[in-house]
């Protein structure tokens, strides 16, 4: 299927692959805005045949953007909810440890992240906050450190906005990247149109880590690492998106949703095993400039 041949809707576009620009792709799932119910459009995700990489066509053009991030509140699952936080506090205690005391950070703030003051107090360095538009004023070989959290699913062009951090990151300098996983347990069980990883039409781009390496190669950047972090919300609102399309009972849907305490443990129980088998929610991406790979290779 080529995204050139569909007929984008009115404020849509058709879109190509943002990690190798080709057309070709394979449909993945159909859906709604099912959680700011900002219109009943109906939004495609496809398979990028030649790299893997999800994304969606159409997509909603640059003008509109900010009013389809505004409808739709607070995350309920992924990498900027509130649920994904202690996970997240890990993961970057980790990280930041590795930086120099006196390290500058930059954060990159995603669409619909309002609170970024937690990560001056895990990382205790100083901290920048840019919108991704930004980076490209930054000078080059600035920054010690740069810390996106569920930024690259919006991007349009992730390999653009990952060579710009290439740029004016020191050569010894580390990226951490948390992103939402297409790979994960909970992504398979609701894969086709209720995962609640698509957010349609906020998710842009979703990459597994075999579709990171790819992307990060045509960036000037290296993926040292990459592992899962635990997202338990991805079970809940999934299956009360699920019960909610099929216009199942209220009692059913609270059952199963976020909101219930037996559903919250049963969940937490699935993303500790899904973890452990390196399935879980969320991606953890570590990238360092290609030049210090080399030489420290």
């Amino acid at each position: 299927m080529s995204s050139e041949t569909l007929a984008a809707p009115a404020g849509l576009e058709p879109t190509s692959c943002g990690l190798c620009g080709a057309d070709e792709a394979e449909p993945v799932a159909v859906g709604e805005d099912f959680r700011g119910r900002s219109s009943r459009d109906t939004y495609l995700a496809v398979r990028c045949s030649s790299c893997g990489l999800i994304y969606l066509t159409p997509a909603p053009i640059a003008s509109l953007l900010a009013s389809v991030h505004e409808s739709a509140g607070e995350p309920e699952a992924g990498p900027l909810c509130l649920g994904a936080r202690r996970a997240l506090r890990r993961s970057v205690e980790r990280w930041a440890r590795g930086l120099p005391t006196d390290a500058k950070v930059l954060v990159l703030s995603a669409p619909e992240d309002h609170d970024q003051g937690w990560i001056a107090d895990v990382t205790r360095r100083d901290v920048v906050v840019r919108s991704p538009e930004k980076v490209a004023t930054e000078p080059e070989r600035s920054y010690d450190g740069a810390l996106l959290v569920g930024v690259l699913e919006s991007m349009a062009d992730p390999v653009e906005l990952l060579s710009r951090l290439a740029r004016v990151l020191r050569s010894d300098g580390r990226i951490l990247m948390i992103s939402t996983n297409p790979d994960s347990l909970a992504a398979g069980a609701f894969r086709g149109r209720h995962w609640s990883g698509y957010d349609f039409p906020r998710r842009r781009a979703l990459a597994d880590a075999a579709t990171m390496r790819l992307l990060v190669a045509r960036t000037g950047l290296h993926l040292e690492s990459a592992r899962t972090l635990g997202d338990p919300a991805a079970w809940t609102v999934s299956a009360a998106t699920l019960l909610r399309d099929w216009e199942a009972s209220p009692w059913l849907i609270h059952a199963v949703g976020p909101s219930s305490w037996p559903a919250r443990l049963l969940a937490g129980a699935l993303e500790t095993a899904s973890v452990w088998r390196g399935k879980g929610g969320l991606l953890e991406s570590v990238l360092r400039p290609a030049t210090t790979a080399k030489a420290s290779g």
